[in-house]
């Protein structure tokens, strides 16, 4: 059918002219908590919305779709969006059923996938806010150097100034991730340059400028190194203890609060109960 419309010959099938049908696919995404989407793929043909097995059949047959006495053949376009959208389908966790039509859980950086549906031709409907941040990720090109902290105590060796600009970087894009540096190389001074990055402005705060103060949760036998550190590198941030039997539940104006993984496990309801800014 493809090769004989592009000579302008007509196909027919049963006595009738082979049509080529071209489907809408729409994708609505909502947020979903603060690291999730939720997403509603529709596929729309003829005034009608299929189902997800009507267009798993369609794609079976190789984009032809019977319709009583009439053969209609999908244009490339909805064939190629149909077979993307099939792969992001398939690596996806299925949540819930609206409306009859699937619902789907995606996880904050797998959306820049259903984004690229645009290039094919699909709508893709996202939040005004997030729209700005999947832009963003798209355009990127490479990693913003970043201005240390002018009271940062100390110079940060090249690979730590990269670390220091990777953690500025996950911030401003609302992401989460993993410092992940050989034993001794200085994770810690990486941490504190960025926690007084944002003291001091040099990294972009997203939204309002008013912070909760900054959790950092260690082992117990690295309490004593993590405050020594904040006192050498940076010691106007006012980071307070949170452990021992006379810990108080007000840290009202401090900017960090340091406590242990055992704590934090005893007493999460606490924890969850409270606001913080980075973690």
């Amino acid at each position: 059918h493809a090769a004989l419309d592009k000579e302008g010959i007509q196909l027919c099938y049963r006595d009738r002219p082979v049509q080529k049908a071209g489907f809408r696919v729409k994708v609505r995404a909502q947020k979903s908590g603060l690291d999730w989407f939720e997403v509603h793929p529709q596929i729309g043909w003829d005034g009608r919305v299929l189902s997800r097995e009507e267009w798993r059949v369609i794609l079976e047959n190789h984009g032809a779709l019977e319709d009583g006495q009439n053969l209609w053949m999908l244009d490339e376009s909805s064939l190629k969006t149909l077979e993307a959208l099939k792969g992001l389908m398939d690596g996806s966790q299925a949540d819930a059923k609206e409306d009859g039509q699937e619902s789907l859980r995606v996880g904050r950086l797998s959306i820049l996938d259903w984004v690229q549906l645009r290039r094919l031709g699909a709508e893709v409907e996202l939040p005004p806010e997030d729209e700005k941040l999947v832009r963003r990720l798209l355009r990127f090109e490479k990693m913003e150097s970043k201005a240390v902290p002018l009271r940062l105590r100390g110079q940060l060796r090249d690979y730590q100034k990269e670390g220091y600009d990777w953690l500025a970087f996950l911030y401003e894009h609302g992401l989460g991730g993993c410092l992940a540096d050989d034993m001794g190389l200085g994770k810690t001074v990486q941490a504190i340059a960025f926690l007084g990055g944002l003291k001091e402005g040099k990294i972009r705060r997203p939204g309002s400028s008013a912070a909760s103060p900054h959790l950092v949760v260690v082992p117990s036998t690295l309490v004593f190194n993590w405050k020594r550190e904040f006192e050498n590198f940076y010691p106007d941030l006012d980071v307070r203890g949170y452990g021992g039997t006379s810990r108080s539940a007000d840290f009202h104006g401090a900017e960090g609060l340091l406590s242990t993984y055992d704590i934090v496990r005893r007493e999460q309801k606490f924890f969850c109960s409270q606001g913080f800014h980075t973690v």
